[in-house]
């Protein structure tokens, strides 16, 4: 979801535009995407609208970039932007995210879950924990974590049910797309495209898991 920009957005001011693009699925009616490349061609689509509405001056010039899978999907279409419109970016940032190489790390349903609330905790301030999920999760099957997972969000930080679980639908399809992606190496090369990773000093497992983390 686009609130974990919220802070970000506020900190920049009204002087910079600041645009947030939600990734496909979350919206009822909608079904996630099934691959990096889907997900990055769709988003430029809407990238390359909202430029359209700008002053000429403001198209040639902006930032790309993401926080987490995010930034693996700015990356991408940072490359599809270059190659099928001939749109470079000026800067393109990855904030936490893998570095967008091979080797990208799968996860199993149970670290989905958990990794789905540390990532919905993040994003609002108010809330550091939910309510027994750090005791006696080993002895509960996946589905048994993920209803916690989910019915805690719902009671904590009051968030429609029906919300909460298109968004985990969304975000486990991401993961898997993630998992699966290898950028293609012709356009890498072609592209000449810096990207600057940001790392946070303090990083939770699956993140150190990420390619660029380790250390």
């Amino acid at each position: 979801q686009v609130l974990c920009y919220k802070e970000l957005a506020n900190r920049l001011g009204h002087a910079q535009p600041f645009y947030a693009l939600q990734s496909p699925g979350i919206n009822e009616g909608e079904s996630p995407l099934g691959s990096v490349e889907q997900i990055a061609a769709v988003l430029a689509a809407n990238l390359l609208a909202v430029l359209c509405t700008l002053p000429r001056h403001q198209r040639q010039h902006f930032w790309l970039g993401g926080w987490s899978m995010g930034g693996v999907v700015a990356f991408e279409m940072a490359l599809c932007l270059q190659a099928e419109h001939n749109q470079r970016v000026d800067q393109l940032i990855l904030m936490d995210s893998p570095a967008p190489i091979e080797g990208m790390p799968a996860f199993t349903d149970r670290e989905m879950a958990l990794s789905f609330a540390d990532d919905m905790l993040s994003c609002r301030s108010q809330l550091r924990s939910l309510p027994g999920t750090s005791a006696g999760l080993d002895v509960l099957s996946d589905e048994q974590l993920l209803e916690k997972v989910l019915g805690g969000l719902e009671a904590e930080a009051g968030l429609e049910r029906g919300m909460l679980e298109r968004t985990y639908a969304v975000y486990a399809a991401n993961l898997l797309a993630l998992s699966a992606y290898r950028p293609d190496r012709t356009r890498v090369q072609q592209s000449g495209l810096t990207v600057h990773l940001l790392r946070a000093r303090k990083r939770n497992a699956h993140i150190r898991r990420y390619p660029g983390h380790a250390s």
